[in-house]
């Protein structure tokens, strides 16, 4: 009887040692991964920790998914450490691939910049433009994760042909597009509308702008979307 709850303690204390160990692992990397994500964003936007506020977070680990091949049903995917953070009322990620921080803060700056440099130049009745957080992660791992975007190089951003390679960890791709006014998409005509993206394209020779759609004035939002990464993406 003795042997017995001697076996029984052991178990108890092994388990409890076993499940500390796995929940202190968990917090350990997380204070770590985050501690770097801080320092990036210092480094990168000279932004203090104290500024930041973390909405979420997801650890990195391995996820094992469906497929479509019937000899390999499925998979082992690895997901990366991901943060959604507040700065000044602004909301973003930030994903850690392969080891290097990469963010979607200035998603909003260049939607601003760009928008109001198309109707400058192209239609007045631009309001806005279709595209995600993946272009913006395409542009810094094709020039650096430290790669800072200004108002005069907003609309280079977008004359870029690598930010529009299919990203690899996102389960879709979205395409890049233009937003006019409403009422404004419905008086034009077929050839009208094509003119549009014409122009954009011979000014902006790698651009791929796909398609152009109609939206309220000012209305374009972001939506979440969390999956291998977590993205933003602008639309109607």
């Amino acid at each position: 009887m003795k042997k017995k709850k001697k076996a029984i303690t052991i178990i108890l204390i092994v388990s409890i040692l076993i499940v500390g160990f796995i929940f202190g692992g968990y917090f350990v990397t997380k204070t770590v991964m985050t501690k770097g994500a801080f320092e990036y964003l210092q480094d990168k936007y000279e932004m203090t920790e104290e500024q930041l506020d973390i909405l979420d977070y997801e650890t990195g680990r391995y996820h094992l998914v469906s497929t479509d091949w019937i000899f390999e049903p499925f998979k082992i995917e690895w997901h990366n450490y991901k943060w959604q953070f507040e700065y000044n009322g602004r909301e973003f990620f930030v994903n850690r691939i392969n080891g290097r921080y990469y963010d979607d803060y200035q998603l909003d700056d260049i939607q601003l910049w760009a928008t109001e440099w198309l109707s400058k130049n192209v239609d007045e009745k631009i309001v806005g433009i279709h595209f995600d957080s993946t272009h913006l992660l395409n542009y810094q791992l094709n020039y650096g994760n430290q790669s800072v975007i200004t108002k005069q190089d907003a609309i280079e951003f977008f004359n870029n042909a690598c930010i529009y390679d299919d990203y690899k960890d996102s389960f879709v791709d979205f395409d890049a597009g233009i937003f006019v006014e409403e009422s404004y998409y419905y008086s034009l005509s077929n050839e009208e509308k094509d003119n549009i993206l014409n122009t954009i394209k011979d000014m902006l020779p790698s651009s791929e702008f796909e398609f152009l759609a109609d939206s309220e004035d000012y209305k374009i939002e972001k939506d979440k979307i969390k999956y291998s990464i977590w993205i933003f993406e602008y639309h109607d």
